[in-house]
């Protein structure tokens, strides 16, 4: 089997996992919910945001495991934001990804990346993109199995 040559490899384990619905989708939306967060000097791993049919956005955000009580006590304190908020909170999780090259110039690496980690049982909580990189959110129990799936398909340099 012909290998996928790509940049590296992303991993960053011991995650907690927030799914924040229910933000009205407006200009502005995102970055009152990430300034929050800022202000506390939260620095968040992983970041994703879309919008529902419903006009409705959902920011799926992770943070290290040890700043999950921050936010906890954050949310709990400021109803401002709390109240327009639906929050689930997923524990153990890690973040895994690959980057370069570029995607717009290999555009099934991201297919290939989520096909391995289905073929190998893990289940991807959240996928984020860029430019030259896709992340996967997956339970930290799962991270073995799946780097060494992924380091079967993908050539590191």
């Amino acid at each position: 089997m012909t290998k996928y040559k790509i940049g590296g490899l992303v991993e960053n384990p011991d995650l907690t996992m927030f799914h924040l619905t229910a933000v009205e989708d407006q200009p502005g939306a995102a970055g009152e919910v990430l300034n929050a967060f800022a202000e506390k000097q939260v620095n968040l791993e992983y970041i994703t945001e879309t919008s529902t049919n419903d006009g409705l956005a959902v920011m799926g955000i992770c943070v290290s495991s040890a700043m999950a009580s921050r936010i906890d006590a954050y949310l709990a304190a400021d109803t401002g934001i709390r109240r327009r908020l639906n929050i689930t909170r997923i524990e153990n999780v890690s973040v895994l990804g690959i980057y370069g090259p570029h995607f717009r110039e290999k555009p099934n690496l991201a297919a290939r990346f989520c096909q391995v980690l289905g073929r190998t049982g893990v289940n991807i909580l959240g996928l984020s993109s860029s430019i030259s990189s896709i992340c996967a959110v997956i339970r930290n129990n799962e991270i073995g199995t799946a780097r060494r799936a992924l380091l079967e398909v993908f050539e590191l340099p």
